[in-house]
């Protein structure tokens, strides 16, 4: 009955204008009193730096007058520093998540091989699928697993797993840039592998 409208209690400020961040990742921005929706952060940033365009368009457009205009008092910007560590927050989190999608494959892997081998994604920035082999891992096995990943190398690829990591026979591992082809060897000692 006697319903109010909820005060908008801005999270930042963006060309003076307080934002609050909503469902979906939409933004309300109250333009003095009005509070208006944007689809993303993006589209607000690219419409406010269009609305201040036009009122500095409409005030160098005001005839001149020999008293100087009034200083036009700005908002604080306290909420730059809060959506820059929202920003970096987000970072934070995708990348110490690591690729799900790369998640997903090694555990696809393992549950096709999980009794030959075992398989993890790696990295922050650059995921490497390593493989390490288990006590029951024969040389046919090997050969097996890694036909297997062969022919699933584009998939691997596209859900964003760059390296493929494996022990070689002297006790260390390979790594397979897929995207250059470039093989190089790695002295961390696997503890499963191979001699010929």
């Amino acid at each position: 009955m006697f319903w109010r409208k909820p005060k908008f209690e801005p999270e930042g400020y963006y060309d003076g204008y307080g934002y609050k961040v909503i469902r979906s990742g939409r933004v309300d921005v109250d333009l003095d009193g009005r509070v208006i929706r944007f689809n993303s952060i993006e589209e607000m940033v690219a419409n406010l730096d269009h609305a201040g365009a036009r009122r500095a368009a409409d005030i160098l457009a005001q005839p001149s007058s020999d008293t100087p205009p009034a200083p036009v008092s700005k908002k604080k910007n306290s909420g730059c520093g809060c959506l820059v560590l929202i920003l970096i927050g987000f970072a934070i989190f995708y990348f110490a998540s690591g690729n799900s999608g790369g998640l997903k494959m090694a555990d696809i892997i393992n549950s096709q091989f999980g009794r030959i081998c075992e398989a993890k994604v790696e990295g922050m920035f650059s995921n490497t699928l390593r493989l390490d082999w288990t006590s029951e891992t024969t040389k046919l096995n090997v050969i097996t697993v890694m036909a297997a990943i062969g022919k699933s190398k584009e998939t691997l690829y596209s859900k964003g797993i760059r390296y493929l990591k494996f022990p070689n026979d002297g006790g260390g591992y390979n790594v397979i840039d897929w995207k250059t082809g470039e093989k190089t060897s790695v002295n961390e000692s696997a503890r499963y592998y191979f001699r010929n």
